[in-house]
């Protein structure tokens, strides 16, 4: 899980944008991916008080872990402790389900235009292999006809007559 959104402050606070390797000897990647795994909300009202993590670990006080179902997790935290009531986390889950509805909605519409683009391909090579087939059926056709044709004239037999109309 790589961070792709962040405020100036993470990278002041944590000195670079957070990563989260999955296996990593790491208390916090576990929290994270455990979190994006069982896709429950994690909230860690005082780090000191934390089985996971410990305030010389990290420099924060309080975190929120909102997990983005098959996108990633939404990671709100303070240098203060119990900085999030019932209240901020009603609207981190608020606000990641508006994210996991906008993120679905541009992956969908990726999709789209991959199958419409994949589409129009596949249309082309059938355009292209109509016409090679219809020019390459011409030719024969018309020679059958026209000997059809002469075959009329010189001969009364109506299987001619149906010949002439299949070809």
């Amino acid at each position: 899980l790589e961070g792709i959104a962040v405020t100036d402050t993470v990278v002041d606070t944590f000195g670079s944008i957070p990563h989260y390797k999955r296996g990593e000897e790491s208390d916090v990647s576990d929290l994270i991916w455990r979190a994006y795994e069982q896709q429950e909300t994690v909230v860690i009202p005082d780090v000191s008080e934390s089985d996971v993590l410990s305030p010389t670990d990290t420099p924060i006080g309080s975190a929120v872990v909102q997990p983005i179902p098959r996108h990633g997790v939404f990671i709100l935290s303070a240098r203060e402790v119990e900085a999030f009531d019932e209240t901020d986390i009603a609207l981190i889950e608020i606000l990641s389900s508006t994210v996991k509805g906008a993120l679905d909605q541009a992956e969908n519409r990726r999709t789209l235009r991959e199958n419409e683009n994949r589409l129009k391909r596949q249309n082309e090579r059938l355009e292209e292999f109509t016409s090679v087939v219809s020019h390459d059926l011409r030719s024969p056709l018309n020679t059958l006809s026209a000997h059809l044709e002469l075959l009329d004239e010189e001969y009364d037999d109506r299987r001619i007559e149906r010949a002439q109309r299949a070809t």
